[in-house]
């Protein structure tokens, strides 16, 4: 998530407040991998469906910005 601040056309859309929750929340959940090794792959699942909360919100703003279908290569 972190690298697409600095991808294709949509690191022009992002706002410097999602720059922001995007970089925190990067180093938050690198963070929490390596606090919690012994994490089971639900504990993991449940973490990434938590940063992804926080992600989708920004994504579908700034694909939807820059004309960009998610999913598609830019």
């Amino acid at each position: 998530m972190r690298n697409t601040l600095f991808e294709g056309k949509l690191k022009d859309s992002f706002s410097n407040k999602d720059k922001k929750l995007i970089t925190e929340t990067s180093a938050e959940g690198l963070q929490w991998l390596a606090s919690n090794q012994d994490a089971t792959a639900d504990q993991i699942k449940d973490q990434q469906k938590e940063m992804e909360s926080k992600y989708n919100p920004i994504m579908a703003k700034v694909y939807a910005e820059a004309g960009v279908m998610p999913g598609s290569y830019v």
